[in-house]
Parts: structure tokens; sequence; C-alpha cells
């Protein structure tokens, strides 16, 4: 009889690619014979990948990694992602005795934790355990890493590095794997999508989203797109319905001068001919966006164009952000910031506009028919979700988590609901 098997448990802060990275350790470690328990059990490793996006994602991690102390004392504490890789030292010294791995690819991660400890003796077999992200409805499979933009105000690119990308075959292996393992839709991810080049054929994003969706039974999103590095092949996958009709495209601000401070290499009316020509493609595409309010030197008369600009696109949602002041950051040394109640207000305006644009994006399909997969929300309750990004609650009947289902959306008291396709009159 064997040993029992060392554990561990893992929290994860941030984007996507943070949580395929987080998934991938748990394979690997899995793989190795340890068993993965829920965070805040008591575990013999406990492991953070943090976030640091902005000073409060920041604050988020350190209070991530403080749990971890105090719900398991005795645990070896293993701080990983970019908040580590960014602040090691600031790590160290709120936590001493913490192994900090920062930019450590996840097979590196896995492979010191699991080097340190003795098997178990029990044989894992990838098809039992599965990925750490099959406990999700749609995992992500990261297909990029790292960033060579330099806008004024990201940390990302010191906390990640220059651009990297998986090769074509590993990617479509990763996504089979998920598929066998039941995934109904893959999620694929990177730091900057749109930048993916195969290292094998050279290949971009759209050649690559193409070849995955012609190889695998399940539905390919992608996740978010810098519109300088849209790829045009997009347009016509879009048309043939191959990928989901839903594109986050980061705007960042609609005003052309506020562009310009942020380094951002393109001006509102490209980024409009993008949407533009994704709406010639598919008149129901969602479009969802990022937007910064209160960047230092932002007129009012820029904070007027700029949700002036959103209005017109019309997004399906904006996810509104105030600026963040980042140290090492070329944003930071600016002397013209914001003060703190003009930043508060221009964002209740941005979240206004954003909740009024999500509404009337919603309320042009009401009563029409779609394919939701069902998942869960963060609350546990039962979800649909469209090709094009829509929500919708159950109504009337319990579906089963993780399955593709027609129904047709209706109106609902805090939004839209799914009734059978079958049932709907």
């Amino acid at each position: 009889m064997g040993r029992p098997a060392p554990t561990f448990a893992l929290k994860t802060l941030g984007c996507r690619v943070n949580q395929a990275d987080s998934d991938e350790i748990v394979h690997l470690l899995v793989e190795a014979g340890m068993d993965l328990v829920d965070f805040g059990a008591p575990a013999d490793v406990v492991i953070v990948n943090t976030c640091t996006v902005t000073h409060v994602a920041d604050r988020k991690s350190r209070q991530a990694i403080g749990r971890a102390l105090r719900r398991s004392p005795e645990a070896e504490l293993v701080v990983t992602g970019c908040y580590a890789s960014v602040a090691p030292e600031a790590v160290r010294a709120h936590f001493p005795g913490a192994r900090v791995m920062g930019r450590l690819p996840p097979g590196e991660v896995a492979a010191a934790i699991a080097g340190d400890r003795p098997s178990s003796g029990r044989a894992r077999a990838t098809a039992e355990t599965g990925f750490g992200e099959r406990r999700r409805t749609r995992p992500t499979v990261k297909v990029q890493e790292g960033c060579r933009h330099g806008c004024a105000f990201c940390i990302v690119p010191r906390a990640r590095g220059g651009p990297r990308s998986r090769s074509c075959g590993q990617v479509l292996e990763r996504v089979r794997d998920f598929v066998r393992g039941g995934a109904a839709e893959v999620v694929l991810s990177g730091i900057a999508l749109g930048s993916y080049c195969c290292p094998d054929s050279g290949i971009g994003l759209g050649e690559l989203a193409g070849r995955v969706a012609d190889r695998v039974p399940a539905r390919i999103r992608l996740s978010s797109i810098e519109p300088m590095d849209f790829d045009e092949r997009l347009y016509d996958l879009l048309a043939a319905g191959r990928i989901c009709a839903h594109l986050h495209l980061p705007l960042q601000s609609g005003s052309a001068g506020v562009l310009e401070g942020m380094r951002r290499p393109y001006r509102p009316a490209d980024y409009a001919a993008i949407v533009a020509r994704l709406r010639g493609a598919d008149p129901a595409v969602a479009i969802g966006t990022d937007l910064m309010v209160g960047f230092p030197g932002e007129s009012e008369d820029d904070h007027r164009r700029s949700l002036q600009f959103c209005q017109r696109m019309g997004f399906s949602y904006m996810h509104v952000f105030p600026y963040s002041r980042r140290a090492r950051t070329l944003a930071a040394r600016r002397s013209d910031h914001v003060g703190e109640q003009t930043l508060r207000r221009r964002m209740r305006e941005a979240l206004d506009l954003s909740g009024r644009l999500s509404e009337r994006y919603q309320a042009g399909f009401v009563g029409s028919p779609a394919q939701v997969l069902w998942e869960k929300d963060p609350a546990g309750r039962c979800m649909g979700l469209t090709r094009n990004y829509l929500r919708a609650r159950p109504l009337g009947f319990e579906p089963a988590i993780g399955t593709l289902e027609a129904v047709r959306l209706a109106a609902g008291d805090d939004g839209l609901v799914a009734l059978p396709a079958a049932a709907a009159g």
C-alpha cells in the first residue's frame, strides 16, 4: 500500500491566461501523484497565482497570500504569476519563507513542486483526472504568451516578457484533449492573442483558429484581441460561423488624443473600420470592449468624445476601468493626473452608458432562437451562454451543466431567460 498522496491547493487571480497556467499546473501535479484540495483546506503545498494589472490586483494578490497562510500555516507557500514577477522582493518582505517563482512557465513551477516531494506510488491517468479546467465548462487554451506593445499605462510586458507562441500542433492537441474530456466550447487565449505566430509554420491567429475549428467538434471562442493585432482572416471565419460570434476588442479610449498619450497605435477611425467589417461579416456579432477613464491628461472633452464614440459603436458590453497608476510605467511619470472626484464621476457616466448599451443589445434577441451552453455562474446557479455571449437563465426546466441545447430567448425580470425550443410558442 502506497503512502498518502501529498496535497496541494491553488488560488488564481486575474485573466484567462492565468487560469490556463493554473490549470496546467494542476494537471501536471496531479499527473505526478499529488492530490488537489479546495483552497482553504489543509494542504502540504499552497500555490497562489497572482495578478498585477492594477494596484487593486496587487492588493488582492497579497490578501490571497495572507489567507493561504492563515488557512494552512504549516504548508509550503508558492507564489507565482505576474505580481510575483514584478515585485518578488515585496512578496518576500511581506511573506518571509514564501517560495517566489515569478514568471516561470507552468511546467517549471510544477516540476519544482513535485520534484521536492516523494511520490505516492499511485499512477494518475490523464483520462481519469483531466486538466484542472475541466471543472469549468469552457476551458481555456493558452496559445500565446507575452506582449511587445509598450502601452503607457501597462505593466504586463514587464511581468510577462516578449511575445512567444505555441505551435499549432501543441494547440490542437491541447484542444482535442479538452474535447475528449467532454468540453463543448474551448476558448483560445493569450496575453496579446492577435500577435500569435506559430514558431513552426509562421501561421497567424486566423489560420490557427480555422484549423482548430475544422478539426474539433466544439465551439471555438476567441478571447481579447488588440485592434493593432487584428488578423483579417477572422472576418471570413466569423462570416462562415466557424468561430463564435463574439469578439472582445479593447478600445481604452474613444479620444484620438488620449490614445496617442496611451501609446496605442490606432485612431478611433481605425477601430471603427474593424467594427464595421465585423458587422458586415455577421450583423449579430457581439463586440465587447475595455474602456479606461481618467487617463492622465484626459480632458472633459476627451471624456465626452470617448463616450460618444462608444455609443456609436453600440458595444454589447463594456468593461470600464479607472486609470490605475502603476510604478515603472510612462503614464505614472506624468504630472497631469485626473483628480479622484472627477475620476469617480467619469466612471459613473461610463458605467451608466455600458448598462444602456448592454440592455439595448440584449433586447434585440428577445424571441430569437439560440443555442446555449449550460454552465454555472459565480454564485453556482445554472446559466446558459450563447455563441454571441448572451447569458440567459433557464425558466421552467433544469438543464444539464456542460451541455449544448437549443432554446428560445425571452425577456425576464432581471435579464434574458431561456425557454425550451420545443415548448416556446
